[in-house]
């Protein structure tokens, strides 16, 4: 656990970079760029990061008190319009998740005006930022650009983490991918060598004329390659003479369909980051986009989203506001749907009384009405508790109705 017990007593053991770069050499063989930005060498990661940093970055915040949307608050400014003065809120946002992505975590300060007033959010490089346990509280360290060090307790820190196994230490899901990069990148390498070379690759030379020595045989080879290696390239012309034998060395093309066909790889990425294939490039069957969509949201998106909001109304709505405040992510967007289909679902909103025609109207943009603030209601509906009620009165008016006439219909 991250807590020690008050009579636990830890070493700290300092590991050197060439020593770490060892240990991950030894675990993880010579791909040990899987971790941090050395990542996004890696392209299906960095679609993966990409795609998820952009959708969150592309989400606004919502203030949600007592059950109705809050578009003036401080709060609501802080998130979506400014957070601090060198960065707009959607590169704010991406930097943010990319960072939990990539490391596992991601800090920003929150900076505070009179009255604890949160007036500014300062986002920090994961390598700034230390934290500690000090008197059963966690304290943030911050190196500083003149390399001085500024201490800030966690109240004014949003510390940003997903998977954790102690609630402070976290992990990224790259963590999960070593081997599987490894192998893709590999098989990348093995293509890449192979059609350098023209997609040619080397031979035996047999020559008629027995060798003396070793090195005399280095010789040969290294004269043979000079005089005959451009020849040997795709399009050249090879001539021998009647002394030499030239075989070229085959690659069996069942090892090049494997490599150029390897997905497995790429499946594991979006596993490790809950993406839906079709997200990086591999087409399924029996998938409809809107159910894709839904997938993509439950178990890609909400828990990042969770994961703000949650310590945003931790450290950034004090008591008792926070009793009845709520921070969600408007996802509108990503529910997109096309017009025809837009239009059928606002109607029924707003025939629903879930929507006012003014509020439709805005899905699409366009001004408000007079008399739009209202809700519509249908006449063909009412309450189950006054059903009873109604059919008595109709029948009771249906009786005198016909008393009244000669018979037949209602009048």
């Amino acid at each position: 656990m991250f807590f020690k017990k008050r009579s636990e007593v830890r070493e700290k053991t300092t590991v050197d970079t060439d020593t770490l770069n060892v240990l991950l050499s030894e675990a993880y063989g010579g791909n040990v760029s899987w971790s941090g930005v050395g990542a996004l060498r890696n392209s299906d990661i960095y679609t993966a990061v990409k795609t998820i940093s952009s959708d969150v970055a592309s989400s606004p915040f919502e203030i949600v008190v007592n059950g109705i949307k809050e578009k003036d608050s401080n709060l609501n400014y802080l998130l979506n319009k400014r957070p601090n003065q060198q960065m707009n809120p959607w590169h704010f946002k991406f930097v943010i998740t990319a960072n939990m992505l990539l490391n596992g975590k991601s800090f920003v300060e929150i900076k505070r005006a009179k009255h604890g007033v949160p007036a500014e959010l300062l986002f920090h490089r994961n390598s700034t930022v230390t934290f500690t346990q000090k008197k059963d509280a966690i304290v943030y360290t911050i190196v500083q650009s003149d390399g001085k060090t500024k201490t800030i307790p966690a109240k004014n820190m949003l510390h940003f983490r997903t998977f954790t196994l102690d609630g402070f230490n976290a992990y990224s899901p790259l963590h999960t991918l070593a081997k599987e990069i490894s192998i893709q990148e590999g098989s990348k390498s093995a293509l890449d060598a192979f059609f350098k070379r023209g997609a040619m690759v080397g031979g035996i030379v047999k020559l008629d004329k027995a060798l003396k020595s070793t090195e005399e045989l280095t010789d040969k080879r290294k004269e043979f390659s000079e005089a005959y290696g451009g020849a040997m390239k795709a399009g050249g012309v090879l001539a021998l003479d009647s002394t030499m034998d030239f075989k070229q060395l085959e690659i069996p093309t069942e090892i090049l369909k494997f490599l150029n066909g390897y997905t497995f790889s790429t499946a594991q990425v979006a596993k490790s980051f809950g993406l839906p294939l079709e997200k990086l490039g591999i087409e399924t069957t029996n998938t409809s986009q809107s159910q894709a969509n839904a997938d993509y949201l439950k178990s890609t998106l909400y828990p990042i989203f969770s994961c703000f909001s949650t310590e945003i109304e931790f450290k950034m709505v004090d008591y008792p506001f926070n009793q009845f405040t709520e921070v969600n992510f408007n996802v509108d967007r990503l529910l997109e749907m096309d017009p025809e289909t837009k239009a059928k679902v606002v109607k029924e909103l707003v025939q629903g009384t879930l929507l006012t025609p003014n509020e439709g109207r805005a899905r699409f943009g366009a001004p408000p009405i007079e008399g739009g603030n209202e809700l519509l209601a249908s006449l063909n509906y009412t309450e189950l508790s006054g059903l009873k009620e109604y059919q008595k009165n109709r029948s009771e008016r249906g009786y005198k109705t016909r008393s009244a006439g000669e018979g037949g219909e209602d009048e």
